[in-house]
């Protein structure tokens, strides 16, 4: 179990607890927006690969599989991410009722071990999240720029 840190001044438990605010309100925001990318390129990225008009031979390029699997990825945690969220929250909670009510320090012990775990493994899906996300966009501009290659040299010929 860990240790609990115990502050020596009202100050510091405020400033402490104003910054975890700040990031709880950063981790929603960067799982927001990592998951409403995601979910749009890949409703994009099914789109194309749904399109009768689009050449099988245009999507089945490693790039595009691997972009669409990047993003389900980066899409499906971002979802993880959300409901281990509440569970850690909601552990929280309980934690405080039972604090409060200074009784059953075996069932105390328990629950924080348990919100240490849930908050292991929103850490363990959010850089999950992120890194499948930079694959997949990685993975999308790769295949943007060799689908339309041509038409990027005709640009960059004009231009220079």
């Amino acid at each position: 179990m860990k240790n609990r840190h115990i502050f020596k001044s009202d100050r510091n438990r405020e400033s402490f607890q104003r910054w975890s605010d700040h990031r709880i309100n950063q981790l929603t925001a960067a799982t927001s927006l990592m998951f409403a990318i995601s979910s749009a390129a890949l409703g994009y990225m099914l789109a194309i690969l749904s399109d009768d008009k689009v050449r099988i031979e245009k999507v089945s390029k490693w790039p595009f599989i691997l972009g669409v699997i990047a993003f389900l990825v980066s899409f499906t945690c971002g979802i993880v991410v959300v409901f281990n969220r509440l569970r850690a929250f909601r552990k929280t909670c309980n934690i405080i009722l039972l604090r409060d009510q200074r009784e059953n320090a075996q069932s105390l012990d328990r629950l924080r071990e348990e919100a240490d775990e849930a908050d292991f493994l929103t850490a363990t899906f959010f850089k999950t999240q992120f890194w499948s996300f930079v694959v997949g966009s990685s993975c999308f501009f790769l295949y943007t720029l060799g689908f339309n290659w041509e038409r990027l040299k005709i640009v960059f010929d004009r231009l220079f």
